[in-house]
């Protein structure tokens, strides 16, 4: 038996990966994604500068009541709003990194979710027992935000239109059990938000749950783990970290930006990467001649083309079980940061065909940990 046919049957064994629908899907490799000497200091680094940014963003609104409104996205810092504790920060922070040849590029900054957590924590583990040195999931710094607040039970509400997440989420739940060694119960269920549970995730991935909260306000007592930063997933908010004295860290590890007076100043046929203000993940994003682009209606960030490091992660196992010999495979990593540093990493990966724009994970995907040298 083949490395990749024993990794594919070990993802379906943990009832995150059973191949049976597009959703529970991936490509299987037979090794991990290997990090690099130089990625092995780098991304350290990106996690603890962005965390530290958006700390003192944190407390510079709690200050000053809700002085970047176009950053976080919240009725009011008092008692009164959708967050009665106003704005708190998550215990992780996750950001989507491409590793590009002039090194890693920080493409999407988001607030911790219940959703890919459970998948992080399997990848880990089922890649350590094969022994890898793998960067370890993030579910110790929930456990330690959960037991911080005084709590002993965290619930897992899923909406539910997500129902199929539900293994996943019972296996993060499993999770965090196990690394608080006993000392929290953790509840997946469907439904919506009880009124005094501490929540791990308001899940503001699904449309109809976000608009609800910023209509509603949150329906529980107490703000969900991932913090009440409810605009942090706008794409407009890689910028605000240049607020925040990060001015090097965006040179090195943001992509170019342009304006609409640098647009003007650039040749008709260059390429940019649109991505629209609206929506979230990979949805409009395209990559377009800057003649074209300027016709787009409606609000868009342009930002530079990026050159991706190609990977190869030997022969993988596609979810209808067909052999991939080793390919040129583009990878998007999704890193945690937390006042600890980098705390927990996945690789999504998917074949270069033609210009990039973004990896986004889907059946055809490969889903791997991150692993050292």
């Amino acid at each position: 038996m083949s490395a990749a046919e024993g990794m594919f049957r070990e993802y379906q064994a943990g009832g995150i990966w059973t191949m049976s629908s597009p959703r529970n899907s991936c490509v299987v490799p037979e090794r991990p994604l290997i990090l690099n000497t130089k990625e092995q200091w780098e991304l350290p680094y990106i996690a603890k500068m962005v965390w530290s940014g958006l700390g003192s963003l944190t407390n510079a609104d709690r200050r000053a009541k809700a002085q970047w409104p176009e950053f976080i996205r919240i009725r009011d810092t008092g008692t009164e709003g959708p967050f009665p504790e106003g704005t708190t920060l998550p215990p992780a922070i996750r950001m989507d990194i491409v590793r590009t040849l002039d090194g890693p590029k920080i493409v999407e900054v988001d607030p911790i979710s219940a959703i890919s957590l459970g998948e992080v924590a399997f990848l880990a583990n089922v890649w350590q027992a094969h022994g890898f040195e793998v960067i370890q999931g993030p579910t110790a710094r929930v456990v330690s935000g959960v037991m911080t607040s005084g709590a002993n039970r965290i619930t897992i509400t899923l909406p539910r239109r997500l129902s199929s997440q539900m293994p996943e989420q019972r296996y993060l739940a499993h999770e965090l059990e196990e690394a608080s060694y006993g000392n929290i119960a953790a509840e997946v269920r469907l439904g919506t938000p009880g009124e005094s549970e501490l929540e791990l995730s308001a899940f503001i991935e699904d449309a109809q749950t976000r608009t609800k909260i910023e209509q509603d306000g949150f329906p529980g007592a107490r703000n969900p783990l991932w913090g009440s930063m409810m605009n942090l997933a706008s794409k407009r908010n890689l910028e605000m970290l240049r607020e925040f004295g990060l001015k090097e860290l965006c040179e090195n590890y943001l992509p170019k930006q342009f304006s609409k007076e640098q647009r003007a100043r650039l040749d008709s046929d260059t390429l940019v990467v649109c991505k629209p203000l609206e929506g979230t993940g990979s949805q409009g994003i395209a990559a377009l001649a800057v003649a074209q682009a300027l016709t787009l209606e409606g609000e868009w960030i342009y930002q530079e083309l990026l050159s991706p490091v190609v990977d190869d992660f030997g022969r993988c196992l596609s979810a209808d079980h067909q052999v991939i010999e080793s390919g040129k495979w583009i990878t998007r990593l999704s890193i945690y940061a937390s006042e600890t540093g980098l705390s927990g990493a996945q690789a999504t990966a998917r074949l270069y065909e033609g210009e990039f724009t973004n990896v986004h994970g889907q059946r055809d995907a490969i889903q791997s940990a991150v692993a050292a040298e």
